[in-house]
């Protein structure tokens, strides 16, 4: 694979009194010039350009199998981890067309991994196939399993899908799926003693800044203020909002937009899904249209810095999201920034939707699902040993890194906990599209600027660093 982004990191791993800690430094280029010259290829396909990369994704880059082949995944909150096979044949992807454009663009992105290559692959002989309810978007192939080397360490038997067909993008699943048999890539970690606990912890950080951070079997005790709270969820993700309020940064007292949601949060979905009523009174706040072209909300982009926010009362805490981190600038995948209807003024994406188009969520019972927004502006702890979600407001843009290792107990030691009443096996997984197809089984017509995340492991802990 050509790799387009220049990179110098420096490593350096410190033993201390609480464990181990991890320091990353690293430069990247943005935006990913590969994707841009694919897309210049192919303008004259720009409805299927519009597919061609994900939303809003964090990617994580890994080695596979005993060549040690360089692959780029998205970062997914779903169990399956899948990589992309080899191309159907030489020179593929040399000149674009509709039929090959979707998956040259992707292929051009994560690479491709060839299991012939690898004598440590093991062909598992079983059918991969993903689908979703916009029948654009798939994953055909075969399953298997390998050695993942994230950072410095080897993962032995990672379960893998191995796609030879598909439009979706290829992702790394830190999901656990939905029986204790079901082996995945955190079961795996466990099973050979990397971790002691199903749980990790994540740091998506400011949307300007581009420099998030993940922990794996361990918290970052430095990068929130205030205790955690510990709410008790049989889904794990599912928590239960007081109250929503907004702050239209007039003077006057928020506005209450809505009370006791039951909602989903999921770090890898790129949209806040809202219920029609608080989301019609959001994007009319902001003069903001709905732009077929594009698939989404589009405003002006002044209104990143109007210092209006959302504000999330839960049962012991709350959480302010201002609007510069759900009003971004409007890129294409190509990372070119659209304009709005005079032509000219470059516009921003308010990244909100109804949660009639999230189709499974709403038919699980979720009133809303907190995205990427809203992880934004916490520090998140998932564990799935203990069935609990832990958060508190992140501190955002700082680059000290004090690391807790978590043992069977959980959080117990570093937060407050709070009985939730949420149903049971509710787990929605990540939206990986949104707007622009209506539904987010699928890819949007919008795709803004990527971020690369680099991972490293550490004493046992994994510690990922996301830059743009």
């Amino acid at each position: 694979m050509k790799i387009w982004m220049a990179l110098s990191a420096a490593l350096v791993c410190l033993a201390t009194a609480e464990g181990l800690k991890l320091q990353l430094h690293s430069s990247l280029g943005q935006p990913p010039e590969a994707v841009k010259d694919l897309a210049k290829r192919a303008s004259s396909i720009s409805a299927t350009f519009q597919f061609a990369a994900p939303q809003f994704s964090y990617y994580v880059d890994i080695l596979v199998g005993s060549a040690h082949e360089f692959i780029r995944l998205r970062l997914s909150s779903d169990p399956l981890t899948w990589l992309p096979g080899p191309l159907p044949k030489k020179n593929y992807c040399n000149g674009s067309t509709q039929a090959n454009f979707d998956l040259c663009v992707r292929a051009n992105f994560s690479g491709v991994f060839d299991p012939v290559s690898s004598r440590t692959f093991k062909n598992l002989t079983t059918t991969l196939n993903l689908t979703s309810s916009d029948t654009r978007y798939y994953a055909l192939g075969y399953y298997g399993q390998d050695t993942l080397q994230i950072g410095q360490r080897a993962i032995a038997n990672v379960p893998i899908g191995i796609a030879n067909q598909y439009t979706l993008t290829p992702q790394l699943g830190l999901g656990i799926g939905g029986t204790g048999s079901e082996m995945t890539l955190l079961r795996t970690m466990l099973n050979e003693n990397i971790i002691s606990v199903l749980s990790y912890g994540i740091y998506l950080n400011d949307y300007d800044f581009n420099r998030s951070e993940l922990t794996i079997g361990a918290i970052d005790i430095a990068k929130y203020d205030g205790p955690l709270i510990t709410l008790e969820s049989d889904g794990t993700t599912v928590v239960q909002l007081d109250n929503l309020q907004y702050n239209d940064a007039t003077g006057g007292s928020p506005e209450v937009l809505a009370k006791s949601w039951n909602a989903n949060v999921e770090f890898s979905t790129g949209l806040l899904y809202f219920p029609n009523g608080p989301l019609q009174a959001i994007i009319g706040d902001f003069d903001a249209y709905f732009d077929t072209t594009y698939g989404g909300y589009l405003t002006d982009c002044s209104y990143r810095w109007s210092n209006k926010s959302l504000i999330f009362n839960f049962a012991s805490t709350t959480i302010t999201v201002p609007a510069s981190q759900w009003i971004v600038p409007a890129y294409t995948v190509a990372g070119y920034q659209v304009t709005l209807r005079d032509g000219s003024t470059p516009a921003c994406i308010v990244l909100v939707d109804s949660i009639d188009n999230y189709v499974l969520a709403a038919k699980t019972g979720f009133v809303a699902v907190f995205g990427m927004p809203f992880v934004r502006a916490i520090y998140l702890v998932l564990d799935f040993t203990n069935q609990q979600i832990s958060f508190a407001q992140a501190k955002l843009n700082v680059s000290e890194s004090e690391l807790r290792s978590l043992g069977h107990d959980g959080l117990a030691p570093f937060a407050t906990a709070i009985p939730s009443n949420t149903p049971a096996n509710t787990q929605t997984g990540s939206a990986i599209g949104g707007p622009g197809g209506r539904t987010p089984t699928g890819f949007p017509k919008w795709a803004p600027g990527i971020l690369v995340p680099f991972a490293f492991m550490c004493g046992g802990v994994i510690f990922v660093m996301f830059d743009p």
